[in-house]
């Protein structure tokens, strides 16, 4: 069979918040896994290459630099993936817990000296049967050409090609301001900067494979701009247990472009067609974004990555629902409020503090006070920890 619907996807916004874990935060060249902790421990991470926290960053050779580094000047799209994410520094690898869990949970993600993610990693502590990997391959441009993802016996991946120049290509057409960000946790953040979103620059084809031993899926997206600077994606996906005889859909989306990046998308879901409409700031980053329906992320003036200031106007738990993100003056997050729109859970407020720094301005290590979802209003019910992130330098 075959047909053809105009392309839908959903907005994808991931978010890395490292749980309560005791990593090996003495220092700002740790290679040890969490859990070890030869640099201190508890509330006292050690003094090694990290003497500071919060309003007290620390002095002598070792004082954070929290100075902007020279790719805030960059367009942001221009940018590596390691810079992309906020990262100070060489940065070789971040070794950091999922959101949802408290300390059996990880990512990991590995970059190359030039800022290129190389791999990203999921494990579990305690299991191995849901771990997976995703490993990159660029070429001489430093483009992505290659994804291959391993997770037990399955295998598949894609490969890329690149004929549209130097044309800011948005991969999905409604995913396309895919969340990069710095760790910060409490619903933004780095992000699966690996995944087929985000805007590639002279995108042009992109050849998705999976086979299994019962099941084969392709997925081919083809990059097509008019003359009028304006982007049509068409998606072809085969799938079916034989090879020689899979079902077949085609898809297909129409972005419009201003100032050479997509500032409206058109497409169709089970009740109805929706537009998005999106504004940029200068430097390539989103200013703000309108789904369908109204609800609306807006987004922080800076130069060093894409953060959420707020997210209002849509349905949750049967109420309308907003929330508000604070930041210091270096992008890392302090606080948010909450609030559901419902009288018995009412508002939220989160809180990140007692920060320490590594010498590049990472952080890696903060406390956290976070409010449950369906909270009974009793300050004991609320979640307060001090959460640890490993950074690798080159």
């Amino acid at each position: 069979m075959k047909k053809t619907i105009l392309l839908l996807s959903a907005i994808a916004i991931i978010a890395c918040n490292p749980a309560e874990q005791p990593l090996n935060n003495g220092n700002g060249n740790s290679t040890e896994q969490p859990g070890q902790t030869p640099g201190g421990s508890g509330d006292n991470p050690g003094t090694g290459d990290n003497p500071g926290t919060g309003d007290n960053p620390g002095t002598g050779e070792n004082t954070p630099d929290f100075s902007p580094e020279p790719w805030y000047q960059t367009f942001f799209w221009d940018r590596t993936d390691r810079e992309k994410g906020g990262l100070r520094g060489p940065v070789k690898s971040v070794y950091l817990s999922m959101p949802q869990y408290t300390n059996d949970r990880y990512n990991k993600y590995t970059f190359d000296e030039a800022g290129h993610l190389l791999k990203m990693e999921h494990f579990q502590t305690d299991t191995d049967e849901y771990n997976y990997s995703m490993t990159y391959t660029y070429d001489s441009e430093g483009r992505r050409i290659k994804m291959e993802y391993k997770e037990g016996s399955l295998t598949n991946g894609y490969t890329c090609e690149y004929e549209n120049g130097d044309r800011y290509v948005a991969v999905s057409g409604t995913n396309w301001i895919h969340m990069y960000g710095v760790f910060v946790g409490d619903g933004n953040g780095y992000a699966n900067c690996q995944d087929l979103e985000g805007i590639w620059k002279g995108l042009s084809a992109v050849h998705f494979r999976t086979e299994e031993e019962f099941w084969n899926e392709t997925r081919d997206y083809e990059y097509v701009f008019d003359d009028d600077g304006n982007l049509t994606i068409t998606l072809t996906n085969k799938w079916g247990q034989d090879k020689d005889n899979m079902s077949e859909e085609t898809r297909v989306c129409y972005l419009t472009y201003k100032d050479g990046l997509p500032c409206s998308s058109l497409y169709q879901h089970d009740l109805g067609t929706s537009k998005i409409d999106v504004e940029w700031q200068s430097n390539g980053i989103p200013a703000k974004l309108v789904l369908g329906g109204g609800e609306t992320y807006e987004y922080l003036p800076n130069g060093r990555t894409v953060l959420i200031s707020k997210h209002y106007g849509y349905l949750d738990w049967g109420g309308m629902r907003g929330q508000e993100y604070f930041y210091d003056d270096h992008f890392d997050i302090t606080g948010s409020d909450l609030d559901i729109g419902d009288e018995q859970f009412g508002l939220h407020h989160n809180t990140y503090t007692e920060y320490t720094y590594d010498k590049y301005g990472n952080w890696t290590s903060r406390k956290e006070s976070i409010t449950p979802l369906f909270w009974n209003g009793t300050e004991e019910e609320k979640s307060v920890r001090t959460v640890y992130q490993v950074i690798e330098y080159y």
